[in-house]
C-alpha cells in the first residue's frame, strides 16, 4: 500500500487515547477496511479484549493515505 501520513492533530489525539502510530499502522495494514454509514473510509482490527479503528482519506495530489481519526475501545 502507499505511504500513510499522520497530521499533528491526529497524533495528539492518538496520544490522549494511548495509541501509537505503529498500532494504527497495524490496524490499517492488517485490519478490515470498509465504508462507514456516513461514507467515510475506515479500517478496524480486533485484538484480544479491544479493537483499534481509524478513518482515512486518500490525498489526490500525493497519493498518500491521511489518517483523520483513530480510536481504541473495548471489544464488543
Amino acid at each position: 500500500m502507499s505511504s500513510i501520513y499522520f497530521p499533528h492533530k491526529t497524533i495528539r489525539r492518538m496520544a490522549k487515547r494511548g495509541l501509537s502510530e505503529a498500532q494504527v499502522l497495524d490496524a490499517f495494514n492488517t485490519g478490515e477496511h470498509s465504508i462507514s454509514s456516513a461514507g467515510a473510509q475506515m479500517a478496524a482490527k480486533k485484538f484480544s479484549g479491544y479493537e483499534i479503528g481509524l478513518y482515512y482519506v486518500r490525498d489526490g495530489r500525493t497519493g498518500k493515505y491521511v489518517v483523520t481519526a483513530a480510536w481504541k475501545r473495548e471489544r464488543r
